[in-house]
């Protein structure tokens, strides 16, 4: 994390997505979709991590929980600049993230304070789903779009259950993280 490596990393990630994102040519109807993750993908959570040292440990719910409520998770800086292209760019911005339906007041609030706005839509695990995996869960949710005409051409998430599975798109990018890996 120390080393410059990772924010290396994250450019280069950033950079692919942005060539390949600017060369699409969106229908006008507003149905082709970019699915982002939030947790190191739009927001960083290095500084709550940086609390425990970078240490390897399970995560602490509550500290967790009490870390979210303070909505105060930074930008990564190059996601941010890419989102605020592709809002100009006609394609529609879809969260979809593993962070649980109570906590979407402090999520809306913490991605406004950190730039983002003028989402299309933010989805989150409801709490009577927590027991699906994840990957389940952001499947069901891709299919869902799909249902609804949404045309995904590509996503961009820190795990590979962010872009792996049904429906995904036609490209995808794979952040790093060298913080956590969710099976």
């Amino acid at each position: 994390m120390r080393s410059g490596q990772y924010e290396n990393d994250v450019k280069e990630t950033i950079r692919a997505a942005e060539s390949y994102w600017s060369s699409l040519i969106p229908n006008a109807d507003g149905f082709d979709a970019v699915l982002m993750e939030i947790d190191e993908t739009a927001l960083s959570n290095v500084p709550y991590y940086n609390s425990f040292q970078l240490r390897s440990q399970l995560r602490n719910e509550s500290a967790w929980n009490h870390w979210i409520e303070q909505a105060k998770a930074p930008a990564l800086t190059d996601t941010l600049k890419l989102y605020q292209k592709l809002q100009t760019s006609g394609l529609a911005l879809i969260f979809l993230s593993r962070r649980h339906e109570n906590q979407r007041s402090s999520t809306v609030k913490n991605l406004l304070l950190a730039g983002y706005s003028g989402w299309k839509m933010l989805i989150m695990r409801p709490e009577d789903d927590l027991q699906t995996d994840v990957q389940t869960f952001k499947s069901k949710q891709r299919l869902y779009l799909e249902s609804l005409g949404f045309r995904i051409q590509g996503a961009l998430g820190d795990q590979w259950s962010d872009i792996s599975g049904p429906a995904v798109g036609n490209f995808t990018f794979k952040m790093p993280n060298p913080l956590y890996h969710i099976i």
